[in-house]
This record gives structure tokens, C-alpha cells and sequence, in this order.
């Protein structure tokens, strides 16, 4: 009786296994590691952004079922404390003598200035914020403006002032003549001689009030929560690129996907 022959499965033997190593490349890790905290902390920031705007939204929503408070019958510390959005009415002192243009307000597409003048309520100083004005195509001519002067009844909302952080560290003779490129209350007090010690937004029915249109946020926190998806995206991304850059982590997974196969 012939022997039985035991069969073996056919094909070639299996490569021996790679192991993962590290093979460091310096260069790449100290380019990481400068990367990675510059995206992670732009991630966060527009994380704090979102908030922020949140929070903004939510406070206006809540003024706006509040009655206007009249800011002729409030010290100044009572003034400083009023909430963004808050609705006022003041009967004020207009000093027609001094006012600025914010430059570079875009309205339906079109550039042109928001005109600022202070107004005096009893010892408080504040800065009137009367709405847009179209500017003229050759940018070296101011909108002809009528400027409030006297005494005036004015409606509006408290708000804060926008900083710019490309702009905040501009020393106050930056500001050329009455063009300027944010709100600062400390710079423009500086310039105007006063303690401004709020903001108002004139409403559309106000006196003195010209083209109206306070949006509340000018980014949502929806978008700034996608802007930090991208960064913390991108933080992952180098992550990865830097791991098959310093290993052979690549070569093992397509080993092991061959071997998968067979």
C-alpha cells in the first residue's frame, strides 16, 4: 500500500515581518514642533471667538425686549457698566467741532465712513456713532457731512469697540486727520481731550442718525467653529505627516495589508 503523502498549501513562504522603528530626522521634529502650538493655539482661539460671538448674540436678544434706559438720569460708573446692546436715549450736548470718519465701512458693497462726534450728558462724555456715509471715488476728498450741533435728543444702542489686533498697537499720531481705522475710546479721548466713557450706535430713527445697518456679530460662531475645525485639521494632519516621516509605520501597514490578501 503506497504511502499517504501529506500535501502542503502551495505558493511562497511569507516575508519575515517588519518591525516598527523610529528613524528621527531632526530637521522635520523641530519643524513640527514649532508648527504644531502655532495650529493648535489658532484652533483654540477661534474656539474663544465662537464663544464670544455666542455670548454677543445672546445678549442681544435679551436688550431686545428690554425698554430703553435714559442715560441723562445715570452716573459715570453706571454708564461704564451698561451691557453692550443696551437701548438708551439721551438728551445730550453735541460738540460739533470735533468728529472722525471710520474709514474702509463697506454698505451694499459700497465703501465709505461711519461718522463719530461726542456728546456731553451731564459730566459723562460719550462717542456718537451716527451711521454711514457713501466716500467719494477719489479717496482724498471727505463726504460732505451736516454735523450735529447743540443740544439733541438721541436714541440708540450701547456697544463695544471693535479692536483690531493688526491695529491696536498704533500710538495715537497715527491717526491722520480725522480719518481713522478702529474705535479706541482711550486714543480718541487722548486726541479730543475728553474721557469718552461709552459708545452709542444712533438707531434709524434718531435724530442726527444717517444710514443704519448694526450687525451684531460680524462672523458667526458657526464659522469660527469651522476655522478651528480647519486648524485642529491641520494640527492632525502634520501629526500624521510626521510620524510616517520619523518611521516605517508606511511599509508595516502595506505589509500587512499584502499579507492580509494572501
Amino acid at each position: 500500500m503506497p504511502s499517504e503523502q501529506l500535501e502542503h498549501p502551495t505558493g511562497a513562504s511569507s516575508a519575515v515581518p517588519e518591525k516598527l522603528h523610529f528613524d528621527i530626522n531632526i530637521k522635520l521634529i523641530t519643524l513640527g514642533l514649532v508648527f504644531l502650538p502655532v495650529l493648535l493655539a489658532l484652533g483654540f482661539w477661534q474656539l474663544d471667538r465662537a464663544n464670544e460671538k455666542s455670548q454677543l448674540l445672546d445678549a442681544h436678544r435679551q436688550q431686545q425686549h428690554l425698554n430703553p434706559i435714559s442715560l441723562n438720569a445715570l452716573e459715570q460708573q453706571a454708564v461704564l457698566a451698561l451691557p453692550a446692546f443696551t437701548k438708551v436715549t439721551l438728551n445730550a450736548n453735541i460738540a460739533a467741532d470735533t468728529y472722525w470718519l471710520l474709514d474702509n465701512r463697506i454698505q451694499r458693497g459700497r465703501v465709505g465712513y461711519e461718522v463719530l462726534q461726542i456728546a456731553q450728558v451731564n459730566n459723562v462724555w460719550l462717542l456718537i456713532n451716527r451711521g454711514w456715509v457713501a466716500g467719494a471715488h477719489d479717496r482724498r476728498l471727505k463726504p460732505t457731512i451736516a454735523l450735529l450741533t447743540g443740544r439733541v435728543n438721541l436714541a440708540g444702542q450701547m456697544a463695544t469697540q471693535s479692536k483690531n489686533i493688526m491695529l491696536s498697537d498704533l500710538p495715537p499720531d497715527a491717526l491722520i486727520a480725522e480719518r481713522i481705522a478702529e474705535i479706541d475710546l482711550t486714543k480718541l479721548s487722548e486726541l479730543s481731550g475728553v474721557t469718552l466713557s461709552g459708545l452709542v450706535q444712533l438707531a434709524p430713527e434718531s435724530e442726527g442718525a444717517l444710514s443704519i445697518d448694526w450687525p451684531t456679530v460680524n462672523i458667526s460662531p458657526i464659522k469660527h467653529q469651522a476655522y478651528a475645525f480647519q486648524w485642529f485639521s491641520m494640527a492632525f494632519a502634520l501629526v500624521v505627516l510626521l510620524v510616517f516621516a520619523n518611521t516605517n509605520l508606511l511599509t508595516v501597514l502595506k505589509q500587512k495589508t499584502t499579507n492580509n490578501k494572501t
